[in-house]
């Protein structure tokens, strides 16, 4: 083996015990910072992203598990290299090795996916509301008896609790007009 493979090999490696820290990190920080309750969805959407992210941090474990047996066959194969078991059993442990790579990248970017959405989706939903259009993301209520329509208002004049129309009234003139009173009554005496 030249020194390229074996600096291939050395990152290879590396890189593989990068990426299960990586998942396992994620996973940790995650589950550390949740808070639950505001949408059903985004809620869901982080309890399955654990789910998927310790599904793909088991997967890399058992990835590197499986790149040591490999090596472990390769070495012995080195030195018996006549013996065709051995070659079958490579491609076994090799095939297996791909597998949990395909299967930790892919839960990975899942979970990681999952994660996002639902650390975004009630952030995202509020802006839409503030800024696009929140009548349309109003929940719809049914007209029954415990949510009769809305009343229609006239303009200008307001329905009190006695069935009588006033206009509306403006707590800043109230207060400007009751100042405007007692100024004329200490003028008057």
């Amino acid at each position: 083996m030249n020194d390229y493979e074996k600096s291939a090999q050395e990152i290879e490696v590396k890189f593989g015990f990068y990426s299960v820290a990586l998942t396992f990190t994620i996973l940790g920080l995650s589950i550390q910072t949740a808070s639950f309750g505001a949408n059903f969805v985004a809620d869901s959407a982080e309890l399955l992203a654990w789910l998927i992210l310790l599904i793909s941090g088991f997967n890399g474990l058992s990835r590197l598990e499986h790149i040591s047996h490999l090596l472990e066959l390769f070495s012995e194969w080195i030195k018996h290299s006549d013996n065709d078991d051995m070659v079958a059993n490579i491609d076994k442990q090799r095939d297996l090795v791909l597998l949990e790579s395909l299967r930790h990248r892919s839960a990975f970017k899942w979970g990681l996916g999952l994660l996002v959405v639902s650390r975004g989706l009630v952030p995202g939903l509020d802006l839409f509301r503030a800024n696009l259009g929140h009548e349309a993301l109003r929940p719809v209520r049914r007209r029954t008896a415990r949510h009769p329509p809305p009343r229609r208002r006239s303009s200008g004049m307001s329905t009190h609790s006695d069935g009588d129309l006033r206009p509306p009234v403006d707590p800043m003139a109230v207060c400007t007009f009751r100042a405007h009173l007692a100024s004329r009554s200490l003028t008057m005496r």
